[in-house]
């Protein structure tokens, strides 16, 4: 089954005006509510759409400029996001929304990485977690999700915590009756 980010890059791919028009619409409502963590995910598709930095470089007037004189998109996210902690919170629970929907792993941990450099880096989180920094580096650079416990205990001490909300649309609540072990369906909604 294909994630929405990789149907989103193709239908970008085949048609720039459409993803220039998504993107304006992004804009659009970055103006009027302000999370920028919705505009960084919408041009990073649009900019995986067509190619990728690197090619987007080659057709513009940055393909003479040296890569050492341009920055890298993570570390102007890193710094904006260092500037404005609800900022990085939403960009956080934008990239927990994103993992619950595509159950993309390795995008979350790269989005918690980017989180965890913007507010000290994993050095200064190693300490206050006292893990091995390096234990933490390959915890946050795998493929696998990082336990509940060490992600609510990366969150503690980076100043969040998990939430539980319900889903918008109603979901059937299933419990045990306790003499029969039958299981029981309501619905909550």
């Amino acid at each position: 089954m294909r994630t929405l980010r990789e149907v989103f890059i193709e239908d970008f791919a085949g048609d720039p005006e459409e993803a220039v028009g998504f993107l304006k619409a992004v804009m659009e409502e970055y103006q009027r509510f302000g999370n920028i963590a919705t505009v960084l995910s919408a041009l990073e598709l649009v900019v995986a759409s067509q190619g990728g930095v690197a090619k987007l470089a080659q057709q513009t007037q940055l393909g003479d400029t040296p890569m050492r004189q341009m920055r890298k998109w993570r570390e102007v996210l890193i710094e904006r996001l260092a500037k404005d902690r609800e900022e990085a919170i939403g960009y956080l629970q934008l990239s927990v929304e994103e993992y619950q929907n595509d159950g993309d792993t390795r995008l979350f941990l790269m989005s918690l990485q980017t989180f965890v450099a913007s507010q000290g880096g994993v050095a200064k989180l190693a300490k206050q977690t006292q893990l091995e920094p390096a234990a933490l580096a390959q915890l946050l650079s795998g493929n696998e999700a990082p336990s509940l416990d060490t992600f609510a205990l990366i969150l503690k001490v980076l100043g969040c915590r998990l939430t539980i909300a319900p889903l918008a649309e109603a979901m059937p609540a299933v419990a045990v009756a306790p003499e029969t072990e039958e299981v029981h369906v309501e619905n909550v909604a």
